[in-house]
């Protein structure tokens, strides 16, 4: 019979850091599918999900971001500029709103 699901060991000896990244944000965004919707809050906290992400993985989890949770607000934090732009970039293409803040500028000056 063949094999339908991977267990976590599995998974890390089969992808690369980056893809152990995508794969764990992805697994934990598809809990907010199975939540009851009292539970939903309407958005959704993400702390530097592309800091070991490769391009395409980032392309991926942006289209993901985009497509599936286009009814929430979506709070991204990063510390790359270049990988900011490139977010901002793909929601603004798509006529999405899309707004960056820095803290280090804003409030530290």
């Amino acid at each position: 019979m063949e094999k339908l699901f991977l267990t976590s060991n599995e998974v890390a000896d089969l992808l690369n850091i980056s893809q152990q990244k995508a794969y764990k944000i992805i697994r934990d965004m598809n809990k907010q599918y199975i939540k009851p919707s009292s539970d939903d809050i309407g958005f959704i906290l993400i702390d530097d999900p592309v800091q070991t992400m490769d391009d395409i993985n980032i392309s991926s989890l942006i289209e993901v971001l985009r497509n599936d949770f286009a009814d929430k607000q979506i709070i991204l934090s990063t510390h790359e500029i270049d990988k900011e732009n490139y977010i901002l970039y793909k929601f603004y293409k798509y006529n999405k709103i899309g707004q960056s803040f820095n803290v280090k500028e804003k409030i530290y000056g």
